[in-house]
Parts: structure tokens; C-alpha cells; sequence
């Protein structure tokens, strides 16, 4: 479990919220269950160490959307 860097310099703090995004959100199929949760949670704790900035990707919620993501894309398709 990842836990929270003990400094509290804004530019660190971001840093790794990107990352733990990234690690946590970026490659995580759309269908995913956790996907949304875990997307909201890590842009909370970015905007808070930025003071108000966004993660530069789109949001979950503008993933679906934008129709730019496909379930047959995320599906093992197993032939016969």
C-alpha cells in the first residue's frame, strides 16, 4: 500500500499524486469498477497539493463520454 511522502513541499506532494494517478488510473480498463473511485480520489489529492490545478488527462467521466473508449477494447475476446 502506498502511503503518503511525510513532506509537505506542494511540489513533491503533486509529484507523487501524478504518479500514484498514473500507476493507479491511467492504464486501468474504463469497465473497471475501482476505475472512477480511484480517478476522483487521486485528482482530489492533486488538486490539494496544487492548489486547485488538474491532472493533464482526461477525467473518467469525460473517458466515457468522449465514446473514445470501447468495451470490446478491454473485453479477452476468446475464439472457437
Amino acid at each position: 500500500m502506498n502511503t503518503e511522502p511525510a513532506t509537505n513541499e506542494h511540489g513533491e506532494r503533486a509529484a507523487w499524486a501524478l504518479q500514484q494517478w498514473e500507476s493507479e488510473v491511467l492504464y486501468r480498463p474504463a469497465v473497471n469498477v475501482h476505475r472512477k473511485m480511484l480517478d476522483d480520489k487521486w485528482r482530489e489529492i492533486y488538486r490539494d497539493a496544487t492548489g486547485g490545478d488538474e491532472i493533464p488527462y482526461m477525467t473518467h467521466d469525460e473517458l466515457v463520454a468522449s465514446g473514445r473508449y470501447s468495451i470490446a477494447k478491454a473485453t479477452k475476446v476468446v475464439c472457437r
